[in-house]
């Protein structure tokens, strides 16, 4: 029987990463390999054939925190930033951390390896991009920045290198994790709305839906911009309808449902549910 060898390298800095991704075929990086499946005893069996550890990398682990941000390396582990407090951190990046997995778990999780999930839009989704986090990515010969809200995916021959947050007040700050608790799955998503308020009237506010589909409307934000508090029954059910509307058009062309005998069923639960959310957000603008 043919043995199934796996290469497993360690980069001590980029320049390792960058001469390990030009050497070695269909290379992936990875950090603290949570998201590979394990035995019992604690090995992972489902590594890609060629992997690169960088969880060693201090450049990648350092966090700074400024007056307007707060920029995250991409192997900072999810219990770091939990360790910063919640006065630190903005809520609802802290309550997406403090609910993801368990303590054992985040200590090797990183919030790169969080945001590069394959197939997954993770916990950490909805509040990136309502927060208007923008990633840095490297290569050898130059540094890109991108706002999340347009990431697709780290370019070939790139590597994530820091993850910056506006630190920004916000009167009203909502974080829902979606599907099972515990564990990542098909169903896994995240919904965040923040809003901020003054004088009775709304003066800015971001909402972000994320499960196969990333739902977000700045058209629909800018034109809320500006309404006095608190909405009337009329203005919410029409928000509402505006959404499901997006949401709607969306979800047919996603390619998961195309041809799904689930699709129907899929698209009233998550239609029910985007609802739900946005009706129990929107009674919080008071």
């Amino acid at each position: 029987m043919q043995k199934n060898f796996k290469s497993v390298f360690y980069a001590k800095n980029l320049s390792d990463i960058f001469y390990n991704l030009k050497t070695v075929p269909h290379l992936k990086i990875l950090a603290g390999c949570t998201q590979c499946k394990r035995t019992f005893d604690g090995q992972c069996y489902n590594l890609p054939d060629s992997s690169l550890v960088i969880r060693a990398i201090s450049e990648l682990k350092k966090i700074s925190r400024k007056e307007h941000f707060i920029t995250f390396g991409s192997a900072v582990s999810l219990n770091s930033i939990l360790d910063l407090g919640k006065k630190h951190v903005p809520s609802v990046l802290y309550e997406a951390v403090d609910q993801m997995a368990t303590s054992s778990i985040r200590n090797l999780a990183t919030i790169g390896g969080n945001i590069c999930a394959a197939n997954c839009k993770t916990s950490l989704y909805a509040p990136l991009i309502a927060l208007d986090t923008e990633l840095e990515y490297k290569s050898p010969r130059e540094t890109k920045t991108v706002n999340f809200s347009y990431f697709k995916g780290i370019p070939e021959g790139y590597i994530l290198t820091e993850i910056k947050i506006p630190l920004e007040d916000w009167n009203i700050s909502i974080y829902k994790r979606l599907g099972p608790k515990t564990v990542l799955s098909d169903e896994s998503g995240s919904f965040c709305f923040l809003a901020d308020t003054s004088r009775g009237v709304l003066s800015d506010f971001h909402i972000v839906y994320c499960k196969e589909i990333i739902l977000r409307s700045r058209e629909l934000e800018n034109k809320l911009i500006g309404s006095r508090l608190p909405l009337n029954r009329h203005s919410i059910d029409n928000l509402i309808n505006d959404y499901i509307s997006i949401f709607s058009s969306e979800f047919i062309t996603t390619e998961k449902y195309k041809n799904s005998d689930d699709a129907e069923n899929e698209f009233s639960f998550q239609k029910w549910q985007l609802a739900n959310l946005l009706k129990y957000s929107f009674e919080h603008l008071v």
